[in-house]
């Protein structure tokens, strides 16, 4: 994590990264620094509580912030799925966090901070953002950045930006199908990259296994299969080759000069860097680029980063009209 020094960095805006396992909170500077994070749960919070709880973490960090000289007027707001800033509502994200969806959360958390709402936007374009503007990213137009936490999200920067579909929708690419008898998901198909790679998927994977298992968490399970559990070992194995699949994917797709790996599972890359490296050398025959692969500079900070950024721009784009 980058942290903020007392010096000419003026521009800073508050930050939420609501997560499937926890929410961050913190002000980012212009520069990607982050003052006064915070952490909390957020699987099994109800709502109301975690937006109290937000509220109180924030105001310390606005407050230290604004001790520091630095200037904060408005909030971004980053979690997975499809969201209504207009509104100020989260979308329908229930499937990860129960009770949470169609929430006013954010337009709350504004008003209460005494900010504008300035940006509300999926977690996997916030963290592509972060990466592709100050962070791995810089220099590769386009870059791909794969988000993988308790689901996998993925965005493009072109010149910058976030390339988006239309009306600013972001595209699912976690849940392209890449097994076609694969289980259900969520959202309709069947064996999508995030039903086998996702960490919210590896630990139901792992549970369905046996019903007398203890519940472990994706890191647990890939310490797990490190250690030479063989029910983990496979579970770790259909991950990797879902996510050497997946990337090769986006390569054909997209042809990016660069791919970013960020979320929880960049600190288990070595457990997948043969794999995906194995699998964009056999695709060499249609690829037009062989895209580098890069870890996040943000780690699990992306997100967040991206939230404070896409607030900073849509401040800057009002005050320019």
């Amino acid at each position: 994590m980058i942290t903020a020094t007392g010096d000419s960095r003026r521009r800073a805006a508050a930050a939420v990264d609501i997560g499937g396992t926890k929410v961050a909170a913190g002000v980012v500077t212009s520069d990607g620094a982050i003052i006064g994070v915070s952490h909390r749960p957020s699987r099994g919070v109800p709502v109301a509580e975690a937006a109290a709880l937000l509220a109180e973490d924030l105001r310390t960090a606005i407050a230290s912030a604004r001790a520091d000289g630095f200037t904060v007027e408005s909030l971004g707001v980053a979690a997975t799925g499809r969201h209504d800033l207009a509104t100020g509502r989260l979308g329908a994200i229930d499937a990860v966090l129960s009770g949470w969806g169609g929430s006013s959360l954010p337009r709350d958390l504004a008003s209460s901070l005494g900010v504008s709402l300035s940006a509300l936007l999926n977690d996997a374009d916030a963290a592509a953002l972060a990466e592709g503007r100050l962070g791995a990213g810089v220099g590769s137009d386009p870059c791909a950045v794969v988000t993988i936490g308790t689901g996998i999200g993925v965005a493009l920067i072109r010149s910058g930006a976030v390339a988006t579909g239309a009306n600013g929708a972001h595209g699912e690419f976690g849940h392209i199908s890449i097994a076609l008898d694969g289980a259900p998901c969520f959202c309709g198909a069947r064996g999508c990259w995030e039903s086998f790679a996702g960490g919210g998927a590896i630990e139901r994977a792992w549970l369905s296994g046996d019903p007398a298992r203890q519940e472990k968490s994706a890191g647990e399970i890939f310490d797990a299969a490190a250690a030479g559990d063989v029910a983990a070992g496979a579970i770790v194995e259909a991950a990797v080759h879902a996510t050497a699949l997946g990337i090769a994917n986006i390569a054909v797709a997209f042809a990016p000069a660069t791919v970013v790996i960020g979320g929880g599972i960049a600190a288990r890359w070595d457990r997948f860097s043969a794999a995906v490296d194995a699998e964009l050398r056999r695709r060499t025959p249609i690829l037009s680029v062989q895209p580098t692969i890069r870890l996040a500079t943000f780690g699990a900070d992306a997100v967040l980063v991206g939230a404070g950024i896409a607030a900073l721009d849509a401040r800057d784009a009002k005050v320019s009209r």
